[in-house]
């Protein structure tokens, strides 16, 4: 079993964190320590050290990592050094993969849950730039003439407040979709770019709305 990079990082950060504390940290606290404003994100590596046997986590519990009592980690294991510290049944190197973790898919042509299961991972060395923190798959073709089709995979950025006319990941009670955004008094529009569909009018009355982040990038893949 080898775990590496980032993920090494927060394993370390969570026994260090059980050891001080007694229990385990929370999603908010890994985000925290690591600069990672996206839950996806955090949930992104303790579904990585979930595969590889190092954590369980217990469901609607929110201090619900477990560590694995049958491996031994290393107690002088420091969370924010890349450093190569050998265990018998846990092993680290110091390579990290440079990559977006993709998290499911997202609407274009109206809102649908959004599943957080991890589908692959894109290169990351080429979206530096767009500062992105994860990537979704985007189903429909309300986007189409901003040039999102279906089955792209969308670059988003963690931003709350997004300006007028920006492209957006919004989640509206437990539904995610993408659209642009776009506020008039007290009513928020959700456009689509593709007359064949009607905006999602935000009032009072709606569901919460949420901004999950911004869209910075689109990648196609070809065949």
């Amino acid at each position: 079993m080898r775990i590496s990079g980032r993920a090494k990082e927060i394993l370390g950060f969570i026994i260090q964190f059980q050891m001080d504390n007694g229990a385990p940290p929370t999603i908010r606290e890994i985000g925290e320590a690591f600069g990672i404003r996206s839950t996806n994100g955090v949930c992104y590596y303790l579904d990585l050290l979930q595969k590889n046997g190092a954590i369980e986590r217990k469901k609607g519990s929110a201090r619900g990592i477990i560590l694995n009592p049958e491996l031994k980690y290393p107690h002088d294991l420091n969370p924010f050094m890349h450093r190569q510290i050998p265990s018998p049944e846990l092993s680290y190197d110091t390579g990290e993969v440079n990559g977006l973790p993709i998290l499911g898919r997202i609407a274009a042509g109206g809102p649908v849950l959004s599943e957080e299961n991890i589908e692959g991972i894109i290169d990351q060395d080429r979206f530096k730039r767009s500062a992105a923190e994860f990537a979704l798959r985007v189903t429909g073709e309300s986007m189409k003439d901003a040039g999102i089709l279906d089955g792209d995979l969308v670059m988003v950025r963690p931003e709350a407040s997004p300006r007028q006319g920006e492209i957006v990941v919004a989640m509206i009670g437990d539904e995610t979709t993408v659209k642009r955004f776009r506020r008039e008094g007290n009513r928020i529009f959700l456009d689509p770019e593709n007359p064949s569909f009607d905006p999602i009018v935000v009032t009072a009355r709606s569901p919460q709305l949420r901004i999950l982040g911004k869209v910075v990038g689109v990648f196609r893949e070809f065949n």
